[in-house]
């Protein structure tokens, strides 16, 4: 308990600070590549992680941020936070609907924040020659992706992947929710007390909600 746990400080709401674990996840994430330098980012995926990935990326310079989705709530909410909204065209018009964004250059970094196979052999060919794409949500075990090597090899685009976090990426999520840098109430669509779990987890499963804030019942 000494080691790991944080106390949540005075003035941190209890429904922001539950963003803790998923921001820690992000931070550490973000670390497997260079925001600081990129002037165009594809987030792949409209769901909290990112919608905290949106943030993080320009607290760490990145330029413009293009957030693709498929629900217009969600994407709706990336537009309150700075990104750049993009219903998914899907297939070769995405990658047509980047080149335009991008000038014709591809993405710096492409972030893959859904977690399927099919969407991680996509995501390279999203990036520019010299491009980082991390391979963030995570699929079913035992799945595989296929990509293009020409892609990989000649085209130097990089490959990374990431998972969870350390005490340090606890410490400085815990740090940006304090100061206010990255935002949690947008990501709150709705609120349910905690009798009304079922429908909390409804609202979450159908995609309608982006996050849901559980309070105890009274």
């Amino acid at each position: 308990v000494r080691t790991n746990v944080f106390p949540r400080p005075a003035g941190l709401a209890a429904e922001t600070a539950a963003a803790l674990e998923p921001l820690a996840c992000v931070v550490h994430g973000a670390d497997r590549v260079a925001f600081e330098r990129a002037e165009h980012v594809v987030l792949l995926g409209d769901g909290p992680i990112a919608l905290l990935f949106a943030q993080v990326a320009r607290l760490r310079g990145a330029g413009r941020v293009l957030l693709v989705g498929r629900h217009p709530a969600r994407l709706a909410v990336a537009a309150a936070l700075g990104a750049e909204p993009l219903e998914d065209p899907g297939g070769e018009a995405l990658v047509e609907a980047v080149r335009g964004w991008t000038g014709g250059t591809g993405a710096d970094i492409v972030v893959e924040c859904v977690g399927r196979p099919e969407v991680w052999e996509a995501a390279p060919a999203l990036a520019a020659v010299g491009g980082e794409v991390l391979l963030y949500g995570g699929c079913a075990t035992g799945t595989r992706a296929g990509f293009d090597t020409y892609r990989v090899h000649y085209d130097e685009v990089d490959l990374k992947g990431a998972f969870h976090y350390g005490r340090a990426d606890v410490r400085r999520a815990l740090d940006h929710l304090v100061r206010g840098e990255v935002r949690v109430e947008p990501l709150i669509t709705h609120r349910r007390p905690l009798a009304r779990l079922e429908e909390a987890l409804g609202l979450a499963f159908s995609r309608e909600a982006v996050k849901v804030a559980l309070t105890p019942s009274g």
